[in-house]
């Protein structure tokens, strides 16, 4: 009698999951009280390629009703929250050049599975989006998303909106594109030798009046700067006399404005 009245008490407050195919996947069920209301409701979640993965999450689950979750939250798609998360967490917090690779990295993902709901979303739909991603960006672009939207769903289930993160544990696909190696990123003296001879045909024979692309090219191979350090320059940052250059700024680019700005970077 007193193991019954206890199954019924788990039942009816933490809730019990139930399991059915639907086509190719599983999808649990589990119905639970609400504390707030008393009223009976329930929650589920499909896309389960087996029925151990349904059990795994389902389990999860009634553990995070027990910790007092509302699946009710987790009606938001996962791009108003990957939105409200970046205003929220990021923005501000970070340097432009960091902001502008976390937008990049999470709109590849909502461009992808933006509008699926967080209470919807699990590990297999995560997984084939990364396998997806694997034929357009190289495995350290790969890793590096995934390094952003991890951090995004840890924040979320904190906020009682997840109770699981769908982006540990992630399989990358062998289709990923190479990611360059450090000799890829350096050109050898023949090929800087190529470059100039262009630049100088270029800039000084076919186009003159664009002379200022000439010097920016030497100037870049001379020092070794960036692009961006590069265009930040202005004439108080260079001494002809002692033959030095100043780089303590960058120009980057605004979504928000839609425009370029000069941005001071910090110096060891």
């Amino acid at each position: 009698m007193v193991a019954k009245l206890l199954l019924k008490y788990r039942k009816e407050v933490f809730g019990m999951a139930s399991f059915r195919k639907r086509g190719n996947t599983w999808e649990y069920r589990i119905r639970y009280t609400d504390r707030k209301t008393g009223k009976s409701r329930e929650t589920s979640k499909g896309g389960f390629s087996t029925k151990a993965e349904a059990r795994h999450a389902a389990a999860e689950a009634e553990q995070s009703l027990k910790r007092g979750y509302d699946p009710g939250t987790g009606d938001q798609t996962l791009r108003e929250y990957f939105d409200w998360w970046f205003v929220h967490y990021k923005k501000g917090s970070v340097s432009g050049n960091t902001e502008v690779n976390i937008t990049n990295h999470l709109g590849r993902i909502t461009e992808d599975i933006g509008n699926v709901r967080m209470k919807d979303l699990n590990r297999p739909m995560y997984q084939q989006m990364m396998n997806r991603m694997g034929s357009k960006y190289a495995k350290s672009t790969l890793q590096r998303m995934n390094t952003t939207a991890s951090e995004a769903f840890r924040d979320a289930i904190e906020l009682g909106l997840l109770y699981f993160n769908p982006a540990e544990r992630v399989k990358y696909p062998k289709t990923a594109k190479r990611s360059k190696t450090s000799k890829d990123k350096f050109l050898e003296l023949e090929e800087v030798k190529a470059l100039l001879m262009a630049a100088e045909r270029k800039w000084r024979v076919e186009k003159p009046e664009y002379a200022q692309y000439l010097y920016m090219t030497y100037l870049l191979i001379g020092t070794g700067m960036r692009i961006g350090e590069c265009c930040a320059l202005t004439l108080d940052d260079i001494d002809l006399e002692s033959g030095q250059v100043n780089i303590d700024k960058t120009m980057i680019y605004s979504k928000e404005t839609l425009k370029y700005h000069v941005k001071e970077t910090n110096q060891e």
